[in-house]
């Protein structure tokens, strides 16, 4: 018996050996398809959104997809004014251009005009979604070394979670426990040689943690952009209220016997499920997936929440739902995607932020970047105003607005000398009139030829009184004092 078991460890050494070399040989053979981005970008101030902050570069990975397209991480070329590529093993970069970039899902494709640098390279191809426990490679550029890196990990999660790049928006996601260091993301995380996955962020506060985004939410950013634009995973706009139906009371009011469901507690009526949805409805199917208690559904052999399923909409798709209101069973149907525009809270990356100089004040629509610029502790560290509205837009006095439009700063002059009102405030009305948007507030204060202009605030603020006589030729004094090219910017 001893003999035999030690034959028989000897042979599972030998295929285990085999396997493992098989596959690193199989993972070596990509590496030629997987390139290291490199990207010099230069972030607006958002207190001052007519300058920039000083150039940084920056480094990621790419892999080729065919059609001389390169899929990367949107936070690899974010804020982007300069992109190059690098082939492995070769010393010279090439410059390349961002063809499209999804900030929610965090996915970008890229393309080299030289039509020589993809010769002789294989596009690598997607596979499925893996299954918990099996291994995974990671192929890129992680900081400590110019070389490609190639690390083994093992799939230790599946969920619906937010990406950090957006900070708002929740997405299916892998968790690997392979770390997914600076310089890896971009890159790809293969199984049998196919992509399944592209690797995008990791957690500082764990050992051996990151996170993939699943080849289910690539294919839907290639559909998304396949007609030339890219449209944006579609939001779900609905709070939840989990494990309500464990009450029997509950369930006797609904007129339902089995624990199933997930009650809704609010619905963003500016979102398309609100055109059937209302608080206080139990959602039972969706896609024609039972939802339990915990709102979760089945999901590539998984439980993830169900609202992964309007996510992966493309937007104007429509989604089918099996509800229950008042204990009266329904079948209702809703196109994904909002209504109107409305006030988003995720990061917002675009090349200039809308701002307008009246009098010598500064104002702005509010963005999450302009609550970012009090630091990692913003949600904490900012005016509580903004904060509020950021939270609770929907609930808010401004909930019927595009756009909330916000005073940030005052650039000294005679002109505005004796203003009072503080710093953050946020604008009600020009002249008594509500400007429903940030280009509705410029058309107004620039338009108005009165003797005073009148701004009110929200929260009872000091109003600004601004005299018309000689603002003209003040204006024009504080934007060469300031150098500041354009009174405003839409």
């Amino acid at each position: 018996m001893r003999l035999f078991g030690g034959w028989s460890l000897c042979i599972w050494l030998a295929l285990w050996s085999y396997s493992v070399n098989a596959q690193t040989s199989n993972v070596s053979d990509l590496r030629s398809s997987v390139f290291k981005i490199i990207t010099i970008s230069a972030s607006p101030d958002y207190r001052n959104p007519w300058n920039d902050f000083s150039p940084s570069q920056s480094f990621g990975t790419g892999f080729y997809i065919g059609q001389k397209l390169i899929l990367t991480n949107a936070h690899v070329v974010a804020e982007h004014r300069y992109v190059m590529v690098q082939k492995d093993g070769e010393a010279r970069p090439v410059r390349a251009k961002v063809l499209f970039q999804g900030h929610d899902c965090d996915l970008a494709i890229l393309s080299v005009d030289d039509a020589a640098f993809f010769q002789n390279i294989k596009p690598l191809t997607l596979g499925g979604v893996p299954r918990l426990l099996s291994p995974v490679q990671a192929i890129g550029y992680p900081v400590g070394g110019e070389q490609l890196s190639i690390t083994d990990g093992v799939v230790s999660r599946m969920g619906f979670n937010v990406y950090s790049h957006d900070g708002f928006a929740q997405h299916f996601l892998i968790q690997v426990d392979s770390a997914i260091n600076p310089g890896n993301s971009g890159g790809p995380v293969v199984q049998g040689g196919k992509v399944v996955g592209v690797a995008f962020q990791g957690r500082t506060t764990a050992q051996s943690t990151g996170y993939i985004i699943p080849t289910p939410v690539v294919e839907r950013f290639l559909t998304d952009i396949s007609d030339g634009k890219y449209d944006g995973h579609p939001f779900h706009g609905l709070s939840l209220q989990k494990w309500s139906m464990t009450n029997p009371s509950l369930r006797k009011f609904m007129k339902k016997s089995d624990v199933q469901g997930i009650l809704v507690a609010d619905v963003a009526e500016y979102e398309g499920v609100s055109k059937v949805l209302q608080a206080g409805d139990l959602i039972t199917e969706m896609e024609g997936k039972a939802i339990g208690v915990d709102g979760k559904i089945e999901y590539y052999r998984e439980r993830v929440d169900f609202r992964v399923l309007i996510d992966q909409k493309q937007v104007g798709e429509n989604v089918s739902m099996k509800i229950v209101r008042n204990g009266k069973p329904m079948e209702v149907s809703f196109k994904a995607g909002s209504r109107r525009k409305h006030y988003k809270r995720n990061t917002v990356y675009k090349k200039r932020p809308p701002y307008a100089v009246v009098g010598g004040m500064v104002f702005t629509p509010l963005t999450r970047n302009l609550l970012e610029t009090w630091g990692k502790s913003w949600y904490l560290e900012s005016p509580l105003s903004l904060r509020r509205i950021h939270a609770y837009y929907e609930h808010s006095e401004l909930a019927g607005r595009d756009d909330v439009i916000v005073y940030v700063q005052k650039l000294g002059s005679r002109i505005n000398s004796y203003v009072q009102t503080p710093k953050f405030a946020i604008v009600k009305s020009v002249q008594g009139k509500e400007p429903k948007s940030f280009s509705e507030f410029v058309e107004l204060t620039q338009n108005y030829d009165g003797k005073f202009l009148k701004i009110d605030y929200f929260f009872d603020e000091i109003p600004t009184f601004l005299s018309q006589e000689s603002r003209k030729e003040a204006e024009a004094e504080i934007l060469q004092s300031f150098r500041i090219q354009k009174g405003f910017v839409l």
